[in-house]
């Protein structure tokens, strides 16, 4: 997935951390063979924190920042969050980039790599096992999660963990679990092994933490020890609170994890509660 990077602001950074100059990113300029060009006289051991897209709401407030400790505990709120391909970027190893002298002509250079600030979480299929006859997966949500991240690359607030109840405030449908999410771009409408499209059910998150995906199936029917079908009524819920080849503790960011691409999140009759988290 190819990030559009839509503006953002340049940080000159000398060695105790303090922005000794900044100035708004011009896209055009910088994405350009010569770069942008910047004209204020700045220490050789100067170095640069890019951050782009920033959200709206928190431009002013990001350019004003006089220190790159102050950048790094900056934070918007995941809800800015909407599209991934514009998501919120700054300098890919979360460090200001070294610039090069040209002592000929007394100018400097620096080419800075940048990557999104967040991470991303998609679940791709959901299987019945071979016991499973039907279900319908009618929403997908997302607990233990944080509301906010920060320009160092890290998430920020306080973590919303919904535990069992029957209610939810949090990403997918506000206020009740057994609604259908209505944020994705897609459902899943079940046969009787699969449920999937070729769409999923995404969403931004804040990197560094490990939510949960929270799946709600309804219409389930499954056969038991003696092969009859037995129907379920109600919701039920599977909650995915951990994942195999993560490759790491928590969501990295800039990466995306798609959830159930290979083989399917699989379950039976045993896998599913009444409540999440169980």
């Amino acid at each position: 997935l190819t990030i559009k990077l839509i503006g953002g602001h340049i940080f000159v950074i000398d060695p105790l951390g303090a922005v000794i100059g900044n100035e708004a990113l011009n896209v055009s300029q910088a994405t350009s063979p010569t770069g942008q060009l910047f004209t204020g006289q700045v220490p050789s051991d100067s170095r640069v924190y890019i951050v782009g897209n920033i959200p709206s709401a928190d431009q002013a407030t990001i350019a004003a920042l006089g220190s790159f400790s102050a950048i790094q505990a900056a934070t918007s709120l995941m809800t800015t969050q909407t599209d991934y391909d514009e998501a919120a970027l700054a300098n890919s190893d979360g460090a200001p980039a070294s610039i090069t002298v040209n002592a000929s002509n007394n100018t400097a250079t620096v080419n800075v790599s940048i990557k999104p600030l967040i991470s991303r979480m998609e679940l791709v299929q959901v299987k019945g096992g071979t016991s499973i006859k039907a279900f319908d997966v009618t929403g997908v949500y997302v607990d233990d999660y944080y509301p906010s991240f920060n320009y160092a690359g890290g998430y920020s607030g306080t973590i919303v963990s919904n535990n069992q109840g029957t209610t939810f405030g949090g990403l997918g449908d506000a206020s009740t679990w057994s609604a259908t999410d209505a944020v994705t771009p897609g459902t899943f409408i079940a046969d009787p092994q699969t449920a999937g499209n070729g769409e999923v059910w995404a969403y931004q998150v804040a990197s560094g933490a490990l939510p949960r995906f929270i799946i709600e199936l309804d219409n389930i029917e499954y056969e038991d020890a003696l092969n009859n079908t037995v129907t379920l009524s109600g919701k039920h819920y599977l909650t995915v609170k951990s994942y195999t080849s993560l490759g790491s503790a928590t969501f990295e960011r800039g990466k995306i994890y798609r959830i159930g691409a290979a083989n399917g999140i699989t379950f039976d009759e045993n896998d599913i509660t009444i409540t999440p988290n169980q």
